[in-house]
This record gives C-alpha cells, structure tokens and sequence, in this order.
C-alpha cells in the first residue's frame, strides 16, 4: 500500500477501505513491515522450480567469499557507468571524489543516515530535511531502471531493508545500484543473494 508506506494485509485493506473493491496482493517480503501477517508472507520471490543459488550457503561463507561474490557483481572503476539519479550527480558535484566516495562507503558500513545527512547537509548548504529528500529523491530516480529488472516489490523489499533495517548486504545493493557502481543487469542475481543471505529464509 504506497500511502502507508508498508504491506498490509488483503482483509486489513479491506477494513480500511483501501482495496477499491480489487484483490489486494498478499505477496510481501521478510522483514517488510510489522503488520505484514505471516500467514499471507510469500518472501522467497523467486520463480516456482527454479532457485539459481540451491548450491550456494550463504550461512557457511566466509566474509572474505561474500566479498567475492560482491566483486563479481561490482563494475569496476574504470568501467562504472553514469549513476541512475540526476539528483545525485548534482550532489556527487558538491564533493571531492574521495569525500563522496567515503561517505557513500561510511553510511553502507555503519547504516548512520544522520552522519550522511550531516556530511550532505554542510556540503550542499541545505538544511537536514532537504538533504533527506534528496537522498530519497536520488533512490526515486534509479527506481524505474532497478523495478525494470526485479520488479517492483523485490526493489521496494530492497529498499526497506536497507532505509529500515540494519541490513548491511542491502544498503551495498541499493547504493551500487543507484551510483551506477552495479549494472542493473546484475541486479537479479544480486537480489537473489540478499534473499539467500536473511537469517529467515530457509524457513518458508
């Protein structure tokens, strides 16, 4: 439901009001939103019969195999692509390379979006609620490309998890993606990965 911000429920929607008489989808991703009822969760999001990472255990990996993993999907420097935001290469301006590159770096491994919003708010002049528009104006922007690929609910799982969680795995998905740092053509078996790696999964 886009104007509460979460997944409800098809009968909950239909007590509010807000199913307009449609089927509302019950489909919704672990760890989505706190009236998400489990009984209508079908997280695992990948196609009936066909689980690309059934030979991958993400549980007995190493970081330094996560790591490995996370290079193939990167692209590399001297290959990036422009970023998916108009937004943020005007913000990306208002910083040194190394500067942006820290903080983008900083918030993916600590999940401090006040920091970044502070390190925005004094580079670009405006105040801390601007810099947060921008922030999800910038991730609004890359929006279309990433959906193209994964859909829009597998991406809008993404997103929550890493704006609404202390999900490291997916503030690092979100962030290449919409720097340009991964090609979205990558994003599928990036998102295949997150999903392996959620301490839940193997439980439905």
């Amino acid at each position: 439901m886009a104007g509460l911000n979460t997944y409800v429920d098809a009968d909950i929607a239909a007590e509010l009001g807000l199913s307009g008489g449609a089927p509302v989808a019950t489909q919704a991703y672990p760890k989505a939103a706190p009236l998400a009822s489990p009984a209508a969760l079908n997280p695992e999001a990948i196609p009936a019969g066909h689980d690309p990472l059934e030979h991958i255990d993400i549980d007995e990996m190493t970081d330094e195999e996560l790591e490995a993993l996370q290079e193939q999907l990167e692209i590399k420097d001297e290959d990036a692509a422009p970023s998916l935001s108009e937004t943020l290469d005007a913000v990306a301006e208002c910083f040194t390379p190394e500067a942006f590159v820290d903080g983008v770096e900083t918030m993916v491994e600590t999940g401090d979006f006040n920091d970044t919003l502070t390190r925005l708010s004094e580079a670009t002049g405006v105040d801390m609620a601007t810099a947060s528009t921008l922030v999800e104006t910038a991730v609004m922007e890359a929006s279309p490309v990433a959906s193209e690929h994964i859909g829009d609910e597998r991406w809008a799982a993404l997103v929550y998890a890493a704006s609404r969680t202390d999900d490291t795995f997916a503030r690092r998905i979100v962030s290449d993606v919409v720097t340009g740092r991964l090609d979205p053509s990558r994003l599928s078996q990036a998102y295949d990965w997150w999903w392996q790696s959620l301490p839940d999964a193997d439980e439905f």
